[in-house]
């Protein structure tokens, strides 16, 4: 399971376990993945700190704050992704408005990634591997 660093920075709050993108015009910034966009990958599982019992500390639920070097898995890494709705395992994934991995559906949209594993419902994160800049379900043969 690789993850990368730098050189990209954070040109937003990234949360744990999204799918990202490059910030058009903007060299090695990086930002939530939009509905359908293309992406460089998935942001790490962890957060940047540890939550410690009776502090509040807003950094600790965010895999990047605005600013910061990015730690990302990229094209062909096994990774977890929060899902946007239920999913297959052998399911091609796009990112829906939030990042988050939902099925693809049809031909024309920006696979990000292929389910290993299938969840139930939106929010549970599931296994996948990366495949970026792919622009149509491929025909599994079923």
């Amino acid at each position: 399971m690789g993850t990368n660093c730098a050189p990209y920075i954070a040109a937003e709050d990234l949360m744990p376990c999204c799918f990202i993108q490059q910030v058009p015009g903007q060299a090695y910034m990086v930002r939530t993945a939009g509905a359908n966009e293309g992406v460089i990958g998935v942001t790490q599982e962890g957060t940047t700190l540890v939550p410690i019992d009776g502090m509040t500390n807003k950094s600790s639920i965010y895999a990047a704050r605005e600013g910061m070097a990015v730690s990302y898995h990229g094209e062909h890494a096994v990774c977890l992704v929060i899902a946007g709705a239920a999913i297959q395992a052998g399911q091609y994934l796009i990112s829906d408005a939030n990042g988050h991995a939902v099925p693809a559906v049809g031909t024309g949209q920006a696979i990000c990634a292929r389910a290993l594993d299938g969840v139930q419902n939106a929010g549970e994160k599931v296994r996948v591997v990366v495949e970026i800049q792919r622009y149509a379900v491929p025909n599994t043969g079923a």
